[in-house]
């Protein structure tokens, strides 16, 4: 049995990236691993963001959008470890555990893809079976973190599509999460098995435009906006759904609100609010490359390898092969058990 304790004081140090050689940028005399050790995360992000150029900055920031999320590689961990191997709901009882983590933050899908974003600057596409056997201890504790961090970003991203992430756990009916399975169904192969129509499309204060669909189930609505996924400026024909987080005008993201209940929101100018991230990319591509990374950087961990295996043997409904990738369809497929 690992000591977790250990292994949570010991990673959130060597996540904070801290070197003999000290900070090269600092607020005053404060560095950057004070900020960290000190959980003062934004002070990290305004200190660096924009000017990072080192893999040290770029773990720094890394660490400071985790801890803005509300996580740390420790309860990141600690809660791969303490799967259940004969729970089939071992996935969402994780993505419960990471939500009641973030859910006190502001944006923590946002924060997280950050994360992910400046791991990804310090191991590049090295994180893959065909480098694993040439890389440096240093080498797959950085890929390690980053699959850490992909992974909570897709079981993130499954809590903005619930009305409540416990729904998954208890059976109760989750109508948010039905339409989300539907809109996607949608985007993916053109037809849904929920009524839905197409609303005039939508183009807010970034220039950015949507196609616009309301699904309904049992009565209630629910808007999605879709991308059209292009290569080179050119329109492939296919579609995206994009992640929405609360509501928001037109002309500013700055005017969000949580919910329809929420003081400001009005029903004519507010519309679901995008975070310019797509359903596909998060449940899909950052988890198939967030478990694979998990397995490079774990350097031996069984509990870690097998463990995250097993979240993707439970989406996969068969055992995991190093080679499965996980599919839309598959996804769908599989969040069919958790949708009426």
């Amino acid at each position: 049995m690992k000591n977790i304790v250990f292994i949570f004081i010991l990673m959130i140090f060597m996540g904070c990236g801290s070197s003999d050689s000290g900070d090269s940028v600092s607020i005053g005399t404060v560095s950057n691993q004070d900020l960290l050790e000190n959980s003062d995360y934004l002070g990290v992000v305004n200190n660096l963001e924009g000017i990072a150029s080192t893999d040290e900055e770029y773990s720094q920031l890394a660490t400071a959008y985790l801890g803005l999320a509300g996580l740390s590689v420790g309860e990141i961990m600690s809660g791969i470890y303490t799967v259940d191997d004969t729970d089939d709901n071992s996935f969402m009882e994780f993505t419960n555990y990471i939500y009641q983590q973030t859910k006190n933050s502001d944006e923590p899908l946002e924060y997280l893809n950050k994360s992910s974003d400046y791991y990804l600057k310090i191991s590049g596409d090295s994180c893959s079976q065909y480098n694993e056997r040439t890389l440096s201890d240093d080498e797959k504790r950085n890929c390690l973190y980053k699959g850490l961090s992909q992974l909570v970003e897709t079981v993130t991203a499954i809590s903005y599509l619930t009305e409540d992430v416990r729904n998954l756990i208890s059976g109760e009916d989750d109508n948010r999460l039905t339409t989300a399975s539907c809109a996607m169904q949608y985007a993916f192969n053109g037809n849904s098995d929920c009524s839905f129509f197409k609303k005039e499309g939508l183009t807010f204060a970034d220039g950015v435009s949507y196609d616009r669909v309301t699904i309904y189930s049992n009565h209630e609505e629910y808007q999605y906006l879709l991308s059209e996924q292009k290569l080179l400026g050119i329109e492939l024909g296919v579609k995206n759904v994009v992640l929405t987080h609360g509501y928001c005008t037109l002309d500013s993201f700055s005017t969000r609100v949580k919910d329809k209940d929420s003081v400001g929101y009005d029903a004519s100018t507010y519309y679901v609010c995008p975070i310019n991230l797509t359903a596909d990319d998060e449940l899909v591509k950052s988890l198939n490359e967030g478990i694979e990374a998990i397995i490079v950087g774990a350097n031996g961990d069984d509990d870690l390898i097998e463990n995250s295996k097993k979240f993707k043997e439970e989406i996969l409904n068969r055992e995991y092969e190093r080679d499965d990738d996980l599919t839309m369809s598959t996804f769908l497929k599989y969040l069919d058990k958790y949708t009426d």
